[in-house]
C-alpha cells in the first residue's frame, strides 16, 4: 500500500514537472529577431569551384560581392562534417528558407530565415538560444512541478479524502 502510494505520488510529480517545463519553455523561448543589424548572416550556397563536401554556409556579404562564384541551395538538405559542424536547411510553408547551423556538438543552433527570389536574397530573421532555454525550462520546471504536485496532494487529502470519511 505504501509503495503504491509513493509510486502514484512520483507519477503525479513527473507529470506536473513535464507540464510545468513545457509551459515554461513556451513562454520563455526566444523569438525570432529582425536581421537588420546582424553582420554575418549565413546563407546556404555551394561554391562552384569547390567539392560538394565543403561547408555550404557562406556570409551574405561574400555572396553579394561575387554572386557568380556561388550556387544557392534551392532544395531542403542536411550536411554534417566529420567533426562537429552541422546544418539543416528547410523551406517553410510561406516559401522562406529556415537554416539551422551548429558549430559545436552541445551548442545552440544559430537559426536564420531568409527569402530567395531568383538570385535576390532577403535576410528576414535570426534566433539563437533555444536549447539553453529548453535546459533552463527543465531545471525550473522541476521546482514548479514539485510545488504543483504538493498543491495537488494537499487538495487531494484536504478535500477529496474528507468527503470519503
Amino acid at each position: 500500500m505504501a509503495l503504491t502510494r509513493r509510486l502514484l505520488r512520483f507519477g503525479v510529480f513527473v507529470l506536473c514537472w513535464a507540464l510545468c517545463a513545457t509551459l515554461y519553455y513556451q513562454f520563455a523561448k526566444p523569438d525570432f529577431r529582425p536581421a537588420t543589424h546582424i553582420k554575418h548572416f549565413g546563407i546556404c550556397a555551394d561554391k562552384i569551384s569547390d567539392s560538394p563536401s565543403d561547408y555550404p554556409i557562406h556570409p551574405l556579404e561574400q555572396i553579394r560581392q561575387n554572386p557568380n562564384a556561388y550556387r544557392l541551395c534551392d532544395t531542403p538538405r542536411q550536411w554534417q562534417s566529420d567533426n562537429v559542424l552541422r546544418m539543416e536547411l528547410s523551406q517553410n510553408s510561406d516559401g522562406n528558407w529556415h537554416l539551422k547551423q551548429w558549430t559545436d556538438s552541445m551548442g545552440d543552433p544559430f537559426e536564420t530565415i531568409y527569402l530567395l527570389d531568383g538570385n535576390a536574397i532577403t535576410p528576414l530573421f535570426y534566433r539563437t538560444g533555444t536549447q539553453m532555454t529548453q535546459a533552463m525550462s527543465i531545471f525550473f520546471g522541476l521546482f514548479l512541478g514539485l510545488g504543483l504536485s504538493k498543491l495537488f496532494w494537499w487538495f487531494w487529502y484536504n478535500f477529496y479524502k474528507k468527503s470519503d470519511e
